[in-house]
């Protein structure tokens, strides 16, 4: 009887283990979708990575911080991008290419699923500066 619950305890964790490691290479193709969708499976993994024995953590852990720095640089860029775009038109001529500029920096950094989010905003700044307004 011991045995057989040990064996279902080991099952349970190489389970445990064999879908974290899937959800980990998965978590890579969701970052072409969009930031809410990799937070919300980020938070899945995190909670699969909270219930491994702590002895099989140490397996895992690079991999959870580089998914969840790599995440904060993706909201942290989005971010930059929605800042620069609510104050767009102030400054001069000068400045608001800078902004631009920077603007596109930021804009290549993301993912073409988010691009999108972003394109027109993006067109509309440059239509405005080749006019010169």
């Amino acid at each position: 009887m011991a045995k057989s619950i040990n064996n279902l305890i080991n099952d349970q964790m190489i389970s445990l283990m064999n879908k974290l490691k899937e959800m980990l290479d998965h978590a890579e193709l969701l970052f072409k979708e969009g930031s809410e969708e990799i937070k919300s499976f980020y938070l899945q993994i995190y909670h699969h990575y909270l219930t491994l024995p702590e002895k099989h953590k140490p397996n895992y852990y690079s991999k959870v911080v580089r998914l969840r720095e790599k995440i904060a640089n993706q909201l942290k860029t989005e971010k930059e991008i929605k800042e620069l775009l609510d104050n767009h038109d102030s400054g001069n001529l000068r400045r608001r290419k800078e902004k631009y500029l920077k603007l596109q920096q930021h804009y290549h950094q993301l993912p073409e699923k988010v691009q999108g989010k972003y394109y027109h905003h993006l067109v509309h700044l440059k239509d405005q500066l080749e006019r010169g307004k």
